[in-house]
């Protein structure tokens, strides 16, 4: 639906609805099972939402516009308010300066050289998805070159001269793209804080800081995927590194992913995600997968299965 009025400004609505059956297991290291839950699932593929976006041309090659998302849980119609993305932008020759609650740089590098763009089935699993009151600028691609900045964070400034931050982000990408090649690299930090419950002076107590590298190549028959995160808090590593291949064969596409996770404690696990999407059409597809991941430290084993259909809108 658009709608369009004077000044050339226009507004459109659209969203994901994506509903399956799913079945999730939880076990032991030692492969003794804890939970199973088995039921209608919503927004396995891609997150189920619905949204509006508007753009106006100002002139002069500047245009002004904003986008607001919701999610939707498909199986009662619950909503969250528009808490998936709510921004306002202007984009220029000098390339995208955008302001609110959005992606984050890094994950959408990661989503971009992950097998299943981080559905429900990744096998990453160290990344922040989204930052509230974040500032950030996209620049043009030169070259097949782009850079992405964003920074978050309210800072308060007490009278004793302590200044304070509440989730203080800071996340920065390079990518560069150029035909079948991509290859991209991240970093992004972020302070944890805590309140003293006497003073109510709030103060950072740690930093966690993930660096990511990531590539992709199309070769026409296939199109590989790897990313690698390492994950640092409090003098302690952790870190994993995925692959994948997705091969379009027609109207079927399948794809495999493998990760392996790793720590500083020397102990490692792996994941794994094997799926097929068919295509009804350029909006509509059907889906399976079955997924097994595992907590860096050997821990738990949660074991997914899933089918489920996704129309676009």
């Amino acid at each position: 639906m658009a709608v369009t009025g004077v000044a050339s400004a226009q507004v459109t609505m659209y969203g994901v609805m994506d509903q399956g059956y799913g079945s999730v297991t939880t076990e032991s290291d030692a492969g003794v099972q804890a939970t199973k839950t088995t039921g209608m699932v919503s927004g396995v593929q891609s997150g189920s939402r619905w949204g509006i976006k508007g753009a106006e041309d100002l002139g002069g090659g500047l245009t002004a516009s904003f986008q607001l998302e919701s999610a939707i849980s498909v199986g009662d119609g619950a909503s969250s308010g528009f808490a998936r993305t709510s921004k306002f932008a202007l984009d220029g020759s000098f390339g995208t300066v955008s302001m609110g609650a959005q992606y984050t740089p890094t994950f959408s590098l990661l989503g971009a050289s992950d097998v299943t763009g981080t559905d429900a089935s990744t096998t990453a699993s160290i990344m922040d998805v989204r930052a509230d009151n974040m500032f950030m600028y996209t620049s043009p691609r030169i070259n097949g070159i782009q850079v992405v900045a964003g920074m978050s964070g309210n800072k308060t400034d007490s009278t004793s001269g302590t200044t304070t931050a509440e989730s203080d982000i800071k996340d920065i990408t390079v990518s560069y793209a150029a035909g079948p090649v991509y290859v991209a690299a991240g970093s992004y930090a972020v302070n944890t804080t805590a309140t003293n419950a006497t003073t109510l002076v709030t103060t950072v107590t740690s930093e966690i800081t993930i660096k990511t590298i990531a590539a992709t190549y199309d070769l026409g028959v296939a199109k590989l995927y790897f990313n690698k995160l390492t994950q640092s808090q409090s003098s302690v590593d952790n870190g994993e590194t995925n692959y994948g291949v997705k091969m379009p064969m027609g109207a079927v596409t399948l794809l495999a992913g493998y990760g392996r996770n790793t720590a500083d404690s020397s102990t490692s696990s792996t994941d794994y995600t094997i799926g097929a999407d068919y295509a009804f059409s350029k909006r509509t597809n059907a889906y399976a997968r079955i997924a097994k991941g595992q907590a860096v430290n050997a821990g738990t084993i949660t074991k997914e299965m899933y089918v489920g259909v996704r129309h676009s809108f």
